[in-house]
């Protein structure tokens, strides 16, 4: 996610205390997890951490976002979860069941267009900010 909106989403459901996917080069909180040691990170591995406690920013690799999911649920952890809509996906049926959100998402808003999401390193794959159809959605997720 970009840094504008992070700091709109930041600002009415923050402050954000951790960002648990994230890098040296696009961390948006001073505290955050990384896949791989680099300078700066509290931790490797998020899913090694407490989480609750935190107000959790969750931007998760999407074949992360059910693992991500189950562990703010069993650990009833607070934050702002960012997927992409994808309603065939996997963790969809978490987090939409019976034409409702389940009851621990309290809000959400949902962004389109181009700009949403920022490349990586790479400067590839789905996020890389070049998609102007794809759909964002962030959920405030509160136990």
């Amino acid at each position: 996610m970009n840094n504008d909106l992070f700091q709109v989403l930041d600002n009415l459901w923050g402050p954000h205390t951790v960002d648990r996917f994230s890098s040296d080069g696009n961390a948006k909180c001073s505290r955050f997890n990384s896949r791989y040691w680099c300078r700066g990170a509290e931790a490797v591995n998020c899913f090694s951490q407490p989480w609750v406690g935190e107000t959790n920013w969750w931007v998760p690799p999407p074949r992360l976002i059910c693992k991500t999911i189950q562990k703010s649920i069993s650990e009833k952890a607070n934050g702002t979860l960012v997927v992409p809509e994808w309603k065939s996906a996997p963790f969809w049926p978490l987090l939409y069941k019976d034409g409702h959100f389940a009851s621990f998402l309290q809000d959400h808003i949902t962004f389109r267009g181009k700009n949403v999401t920022c490349a990586g390193r790479a400067s590839i794959g789905l996020f890389n900010g070049s998609y102007d159809k794809l759909k964002i959605i962030a959920f405030k997720v509160r136990f």
